[in-house]
């Protein structure tokens, strides 16, 4: 009888403990979610005073004698050819930008960096779709969107070209779309690995 009473007592001890455990992972999981959708947020969000001085820069984007559209893209910076120099371009991120967003966010710049790494992708690949289904007023929407997130995480670069391809779908300039698509993915590739670089730091 008393080992029955020392069983049902054990028993008892681990079910209040798993209970226990269960409900400290529900709160561990929401309180993950909850950062999760605040990075979201701020990575969708840029502030009025960004996109104001973001769209004042953009209108000075240059237009060749033809008529067409070419992104203003940061100027690349060249140094004299020789065996051990190379031309070299401009960081993909903005570290200014970096370590302002670190100090404003605290902990929370790390979800919000790998939040735009993880869906790069598949704005790229809306991006594209747009593109094949000939819908301008989509691939114009995505891409001002794509701008400003990369704005708000200091790609300078690849803001420019996002803006470059919503002007190319809202003045229906398909023939520009390809080219830039191409720049996207490459400068895409170098603001991830350096994103990626700030978040592991």
């Amino acid at each position: 009888m008393k080992l029955m009473m020392i069983g049902w007592a054990i028993t008892a001890l681990l079910l209040v403990s798993a209970l226990w455990w269960v409900r400290h992972l529900k709160i561990a999981l929401r309180r993950e979610r909850l950062i999760r959708q605040e990075a979201e947020h701020a990575l969708d969000q840029t502030s009025e005073k960004i996109q104001k001085r973001l769209e004042s820069a953009l209108r000075h984007a240059a237009t060749s004698a033809d008529g067409g559209y070419h992104p203003a893209l940061p100027p690349m910076q060249t140094v004299p050819e020789s065996p051990t120099n190379h031309e070299t371009v401009p960081a993909p991120l903005k570290a200014s930008t970096i370590e302002r967003l670190r100090e404003e966010m605290g902990t929370q710049f790390v979800p919000l960096a790998y939040m735009f790494i993880d869906h790069f992708p598949q704005r790229k690949s809306a991006l594209e779709q747009a593109h094949q289904a000939g819908d301008g007023e989509s691939l114009a929407r995505r891409a001002h969107k794509l701008k400003g997130s990369s704005a708000y995480i200091g790609a300078e670069r690849l803001m420019a070209i996002c803006y470059a391809l919503e002007q190319a779908a809202k003045t229906a300039q398909w023939d520009q779309v390809p080219d830039l698509l191409i720049q996207l993915q490459k400068e895409g590739e170098r603001a991830l690995e350096a994103l990626t670089h700030y978040a592991q730091g």
